[in-house]
């Protein structure tokens, strides 16, 4: 049995005619740059998630679909699509007025 790593940093493996092959876990015990960075962006990924869930309630109140807090699968396709649809036109709408 031997073992060497690729240059994609992967381990390999081989016994006879097969061999197996493992990504390399090894990881450094200080945090880097790219991790700080990793945490306020995730705090911009909620706010962005959090804000488009209330743009998604807004726009199936005003369609007079409603929406249950999580889980909605009892929605047909047609009432999915006119909330998603009216979302994407609101934004295209929005995106073009900033443009100006």
């Amino acid at each position: 049995m031997a073992t060497s790593k690729t240059q994609t940093g992967k381990t390999k493996t081989t016994t006879g005619s097969k061999s197996t092959s493992a990504k390399s876990t090894s990881k450094s015990s200080a945090p880097s740059a790219k991790a700080k960075a990793g945490s306020s962006a995730k705090a911009g990924v909620t706010q962005s998630k959090a804000a488009m869930e209330r743009f998604k309630s807004e726009v199936a109140s005003e369609l007079g679909v409603n929406l249950k807090a999580g889980y909605n699968g009892d929605l047909t396709a047609k009432q999915a699509g006119q909330i998603g649809g009216e979302m994407v036109r609101r934004m295209i709408k929005k995106q073009a007025s900033q443009m100006k």
